[in-house]
């Protein structure tokens, strides 16, 4: 995460003590020393952290890269994240978020990081860990492709984890419990676009018409901040605008991945899926069922397919009756099975960053692909690890 430092943090109240108040800053200050966030501040404001005598030498270290990093970056790399969380004094209890048309400025208070779980990797928490460790190599692909990331040398730090689908929404609220940053993503299950979200985002408090949400934020102030519950941590909910995970994955991905042992068969099925892509536009591709294929099922119970089969095989397809899609036996396109996911994420885990790059459209006009690594840069994003 990007946090801004303002200047009067260390400004006591009758809660917080100065000794306090410095422990916090020192908890943010390691957390930049260790690579786990970003840290920044006016330049000024860096040298009046630099006099105080009660700073660790590795905060003080902190400090003098922090001052390197705004002089080589200046503070407007602020522009290249969705948002960034501003640290301001203990005098406010709450954090709230102000949203204009520059910045989303999430306002946190110096006393939240008393607590040094406060300043960990942020968790990544998917619906199989599959999932978390593939966001992580697809948000450290696209850095490679943005000259300013590569010039400020931004890494990306998280800590993967998984809420086993059902399940995600209640391992989900335990996790806000405690201080440490979190993102939740997960698949919308929708079969076709605009169509109603599955249990897993519904759960969350997902549909069309809100795709993400900041928890436990259902207050707004006065002056239109939203405000985030005491004691909550800085969480959001995320749905990808997919029907699952594979169908980010672009096909030739998929085809790399693949052990070469894999059948003639398997490879066919890759050849169908490279045809269509071809005579059609791409929107389908987010939304057909990768692994169990497509049938006759599908046609019958959602127009969208039945006008995409029409298209991509010029006639139209006459289905036999059938009442449940496992009994289907008209199968247009077979799916390519369940280990999509896991053989990719291990192709990626041996393969370059630059290279995993190449194989996605992150400079085209796909928002789904677009706004997921933004919204994964903004919340991973981290500096170097200091060597002292």
């Amino acid at each position: 995460m990007l946090i801004f430092l303002t200047d009067n943090l260390l400004e006591t109240t009758p809660e917080y003590s100065e000794s306090r108040l410095m422990a916090c800053l020192e908890n943010l200050l390691i957390a930049h020393f260790e690579g786990k966030h970003i840290l920044i501040a006016k330049p000024k404001t860096l040298s009046n952290y630099q006099r105080e005598s009660k700073l660790s030498e590795r905060a003080k270290a902190a400090l003098a890269k922090i001052k390197q990093f705004v002089r080589k970056n200046g503070l407007d790399i602020k522009t290249e994240f969705l948002f960034y969380v501003q640290i301001v004094a203990a005098s406010q209890s709450e954090i709230t978020i102000s949203v204009n048309e520059q910045h989303t400025i999430v306002n946190m208070p110096i006393g939240y990081f008393e607590d040094s779980s406060a300043t960990q990797k942020t968790i990544i928490l998917g619906e199989h860990i599959n999932d978390a460790e593939f966001f992580l190599h697809l948000v450290r692909a696209y850095i490679t492709t943005k000259k300013a990331l590569k010039t400020a040398q931004i890494k990306i730090q998280a800590k993967p984890t998984h809420g086993g689908g059902s399940s995600i929404s209640d391992i989900f609220q335990a996790l806000c419990k405690d201080k440490t940053f979190c993102l939740c993503l997960v698949d919308t299950d929708c079969k076709v676009p605009g169509t109603k979200f599955g249990n897993t985002a519904k759960n969350l408090g997902l549909n069309q018409n809100k795709q993400q949400e900041w928890q436990n934020s259902c207050h707004f102030l006065s002056n239109g901040f939203i405000r985030i519950e005491k004691n909550s941590a800085l969480s959001k909910a995320f749905a990808i605008n997919v029907h699952e995970i594979e169908n980010l994955i672009p096909t030739v991905l998929i085809e790399n991945s693949s052990p070469k042992t894999m059948n003639n068969q398997f490879f066919d099925k890759i050849d169908v899926l490279k045809k269509w892509e071809r005579n059609k536009t791409k929107e389908w591709r987010k939304f057909i069922d990768i692994k169990n294929g497509l049938r006759c099922y599908d046609i019958k119970t959602h127009k969208y397919w039945a006008n995409f089969i029409q298209t991509v095989l010029q006639e139209k397809q006459d289905c036999n009756e059938c009442h449940k899609r496992t009994e289907c036996e008209m199968i247009f396109w077979v799916g390519l099975g369940d280990k999509i996911l896991s053989q990719v994420v291990e192709y990626m885990a041996k393969t370059t960053s630059p290279k995993i790059a190449e194989f996605f459209d992150f400079n085209k006009n796909d928002n789904s692909l677009v706004e997921l690594t933004n919204e994964l840069l903004t919340w991973c994003c981290a500096s170097e690890r200091i060597r002292h």
